[in-house]
């Protein structure tokens, strides 16, 4: 069905290759045109298109103009159900706790969005999958998404929109505003996306419940107009540091107030792979895991770190930048990696002159 606020969008789209077709113009109730191949073209107020492909063609073959049409379209959902928030999909990828096979054309590697819950519905997970960047993400078909929403624990599963449309943005306990957390494949950075689902908690208290913590990272790391976290920075190389915050939340996890000039308490669980200062820097001492905790009064929080082996090599995750006017600049991102292959953004340790990161290029 094809109402007005379609504008001039061809309707021929959905019935592409299809052999059994038909358009059926309804206007102020009553059936005013019957065509066999839909069409493009603006919609005059007080009408309706219906467009039939195979057996939909042959059901709506029996309308002659003339003829008087409705159409009542309601949700269909249990009656005992009380819908609060509903949202488009494409395809069913998870029932019943089980991946729903595809066919092959939709299992190409892709940027993707699912939403899934799980069997008692008290857990929802949203789940944004980076594509179309050989050098950091090839994406994923929807069978491998099934398998990664069962995994997750879905019960039910749904496939969103996905492509250059995945986007996921996220307001980080104890924060004021939203971050783009993934990399949207368009190379023109974030598209405008029709449809979309939103969480929105009520206003808290504004007192400490507790520390959010996590790693500072330089928010223009990436290429392109868009910023963007940085990869993995949970990871630091061996005589190398990672810079912590920590943001006070409520009880509803939203920014709440700290008086002036304190600051958290600082403390590395195991002394022997790092230490951490009372400025939050984490200093790297030795291969292994620890857990960093930031604490004032009863507020607390932590985050889990990994010191991977010596750093090894540098990598670029962009080959080649053209640059095509004197004066003009590009960006890169580079990450480290140990012997073992793992990888993740190298630092330098803060100097009593400068407390900025220093790299020498050639």
């Amino acid at each position: 069905m094809f109402t007005p606020v379609w504008g001039t969008y061809c309707r021929c789209h959905p019935v592409r290759g299809v052999a059994r077709t038909i358009e059926v113009v309804v206007r102020d109730g009553v059936v005013t045109e019957v065509v066999d191949v839909p069409r493009e073209g603006a919609i005059t107020e007080g009408a309706f298109v219906l467009v039939g492909r195979e057996a939909s063609a042959d059901a709506l073959s029996s309308l002659r103009v003339g003829d008087p049409v409705s159409v009542d379209y309601a949700v269909r959902a249990p009656g005992d159900m009380k819908v609060k928030a509903a949202v488009s999909g494409r395809q069913l990828i998870v029932a019943d706790g089980k991946p729903l096979q595809l066919p092959p054309e939709n299992n190409t590697p892709e940027p993707r969005t699912a939403v899934g819950f799980s069997a008692d519905g008290t857990k929802m997970w949203l789940v944004a999958v980076d594509g179309r960047q050989p050098e950091f993400s090839r994406g994923v078909g929807l069978d491998e998404l099934a398998e990664m929403m069962v995994k997750l624990g879905a019960h039910t599963a749904l496939n969103l929109d996905g492509g250059g449309s995945t986007t996921l943005v996220v307001r980080e306990p104890g924060q004021q505003q939203v971050d783009l957390v993934n990399r949207p494949s368009d190379a023109a950075g974030t598209r405008p996306v029709p449809t979309g689902l939103a969480m929105f908690l009520p206003k808290g208290s504004g007192k400490a419940k507790g520390f959010w913590v996590s790693t500072a990272t330089e928010r223009d790391r990436f290429p392109g107009p868009e910023a963007a976290a940085s990869w993995r920075t949970e990871r630091v190389f061996p005589g190398l540091t990672r810079r912590l915050t920590a943001a006070a939340y409520d009880e509803t996890y939203g920014p709440a107030d700290k008086p002036r000039n304190v600051r958290p308490q600082w403390r590395a669980g195991n002394g022997r792979v790092g230490r951490v200062d009372r400025d939050g820097v984490f200093r790297a001492l030795a291969s292994g895991e620890t857990t960093v905790t930031a604490k004032h009064g009863k507020a607390a929080g932590d985050i889990g770190l990994t010191v991977l082996g010596p750093l090894a090599r540098l990598e670029t995750g962009t080959r080649r930048i053209n640059l095509l006017t004197k004066d003009a600049q590009g960006t890169f991102e580079v990450n480290g990696a140990d012997a073992a292959g793992y990888a993740a953004p190298p630092s330098t340790p803060p100097t009593s002159a400068s407390p900025t990161t220093r790299r020498r290029w050639t």
